[in-house]
């Protein structure tokens, strides 16, 4: 895929992503108008990611998702059985999320994290739920 005008901000993403597997940890936010292409930034840093053999969840939060607690983070989580949730965090969707859940997924993500970079993708975060993130 090609972004035409994105050359310094890919070149951004590929040093921060550099520095990731050598270690470093990493936030990067990706913001603009509407339909100024962050969407597709963000699929490309998935891409390139994932090619470099970093370890990648995504998620897009939904206005419609804002009031399910921990939304996001089962999106992160989905199909990943070594970053699973609780069972009873994930069968109440309707109830707060706990500490110890939060600090069981950051355990399994420093986990993960020791093989290769862990890289977290969320498209659309402010529409993410609080407890996701807390």
């Amino acid at each position: 895929m090609t972004l035409v005008g994105r050359t310094a901000a890919i070149g951004t993403l590929d040093e921060v992503l550099a520095e990731c597997f050598a270690g470093v940890s990493r936030t990067v936010l990706i913001e603009g108008p509407a339909g100024c292409g962050k969407s597709v930034l963000v699929d490309t840093v998935v891409e390139r990611a994932a090619a470099a053999g970093a370890t990648v969840l995504c998620a897009v939060a939904s206005p419609a998702e804002q009031d399910v607690p921990l939304g996001v983070i089962r999106q992160l989580v989905h199909g990943d059985p070594s970053l699973a949730l609780p069972e009873d965090a994930l069968a109440a969707p309707g109830v707060p999320s706990r500490v110890q859940d939060t600090q069981s997924f950051c355990a399994a993500l420093r986990e993960a994290g020791r093989a290769a970079p862990v890289v977290l993708c969320v498209d659309d975060v402010r529409f993410a739920d609080d407890a996701s993130l807390a």
